[in-house]
């Protein structure tokens, strides 16, 4: 009897010895098979990451396929091809977009004017002279076409409204005949010269590549070609260079630049004034809450 349960109790030593090495082999079995995985599973989480931050780096460079898809996936959206001049009358440019759909997403009024930014309040002062006024008004950057709806029921129906981009995805407006789309680089002189002509604007709204060397490059092209009049436009203008403006805008001494605040913290509006411009009758500059930037060789 003794020698049987010795023996049963040295069988089951043995058995739970057995299923224990039975279960250690299970579990390196495991374990290597995670490691072996393991290299492919970091290769392809690298390529996964990496993807996504050139997607990312394209978008925010404004360059390159993240930056492309992200532009077809967001003109895909109720294009405004099909847009004509509506015949409503305003008495100002908040009064256009109040209540309406808006930012760059919407349906109604694809422009972030009146949503990141508040530039419509501004425009309700320096436009005025020039609603019932202006023959042609252009636009740097179409983009989904919002900021080309809204001048366009801005000013009257006889005013002609332009946009330039060089995105040739961008709306057309082919029922309208009086909004014209230009397609090019506004960095190209010669091109922009050709294309505009014989032209003269009374108003020019820059909101197209917000970088400092492309804003001045289209500014020294472009204001030349303004009513003395006129009034020029630049928005979304990185306040972390302010400092050059008078470096490289200030080339003339007797035009007047203002910066305007804005919602958006890091930017501000751009006010650029020739001596004759309407926007610097009295009842429009006691309106407005701007600061004058000191000109090269005067007094501010």
């Amino acid at each position: 009897m003794c020698a049987d349960r010795v023996r049963s109790r040295i069988g089951r030593a043995r058995d739970e010895e057995i299923g224990q090495d039975f279960h250690h082999s299970e579990e390196s079995k495991r374990m290597f098979r995670w490691q072996c995985g393991s290299g492919p599973r970091r290769v392809a989480g690298l390529v996964v990451a990496g993807f996504l931050l050139t997607f990312l780096f394209s978008i925010r460079a404004q360059a390159g396929f993240g930056y492309v898809f992200v532009q077809c996936v967001f003109k895909a959206h109720h294009s405004l091809d099909d847009y004509t001049k509506s015949g409503a009358e305003y008495g100002s440019v908040s009064a256009i977009v109040e209540g309406a759909d808006k930012g760059w997403a919407s349906i109604d009024f694809p422009t972030d004017k009146a949503t990141r930014h508040n530039y419509t309040r501004s425009y309700d002062i320096l436009l005025a002279p020039y609603q019932h006024t202006a023959k042609n008004v252009l636009e740097l950057g179409i983009k989904k076409g919002g900021s080309i709806k809204l001048w366009r029921e801005y000013f009257d129906a006889g005013a002609f409204i332009y946009g330039m981009d060089i995105d040739h995805g961008c709306p057309t407006f082919p029922r309208d005949g009086h909004i014209k789309s230009i397609f090019l680089d506004t960095n190209n002189r010669e091109d922009v010269l050709k294309a505009v002509g014989d032209i003269r604007f009374d108003v020019i709204v820059d909101d197209g590549c917000h970088t400092n060397l492309c804003i001045w490059k289209s500014f020294n092209t472009l204001f030349p070609l303004l009513q003395p009049h006129g009034l020029y436009l630049v928005e979304d203008y990185p306040k972390y260079f302010l400092y050059t403006l008078e470096k490289y805008f200030h080339k003339n001494s007797s035009n007047q630049f203002y910066i305007v605040g804005d919602r958006a913290d890091e930017e501000v509006l751009l006010a650029i004034l020739p001596p004759s411009s309407w926007a610097l009758q009295p009842e429009v500059t006691r309106k407005m809450s701007w600061k004058l930037v000191k000109p090269i060789g005067g007094e501010a």
